[in-house]
């Protein structure tokens, strides 16, 4: 996973193209691996959401990395945050649900809302 760590670098220094380039890289070399998958949808998240074609491909990767994972509670989170993005609310809900049962200790997914714009810590 070079190209993740190098995604992970660029973004330490700023260069949001090249990490997503980099996240690219990780997930193409790996594609049933949902580790670059998430790291594009949280770049997406925090730096493109106004792009649509950015908010896409997002979109597209939290799908994935939820695919890859299923039982992996941020996954379903991150998902939710795409949902509710897009004004679809019942299914942002079934996803924050579905976090909040993978994982009902963690505060984040104990909402049974997620307000617009919210981000993952």
């Amino acid at each position: 996973m070079r190209a993740l760590a190098k995604a992970r670098e660029a973004v330490l220094a700023g260069n949001v193209e090249e990490a997503a380039a980099e996240a690219r890289r990780a997930a193409s070399a790996r594609p049933d691996h949902p580790e670059p998958q998430q790291f594009l949808a949280e770049l997406v998240l925090a730096q493109g959401m106004n792009d649509a074609a950015r908010r896409a491909e997002g979109e597209r990767a939290a799908t994935r990395a939820l695919a890859a994972e299923p039982e992996a509670a941020i996954l379903h989170y991150t998902r939710a945050l795409y949902h509710r993005a897009a004004g679809e609310n019942a299914a942002a809900y079934r996803e924050l649900f579905a976090a909040h049962r993978l994982y009902p200790q963690k505060p984040l997914y104990q909402s049974t809302s997620i307000p617009a714009g919210e981000k993952r810590p």
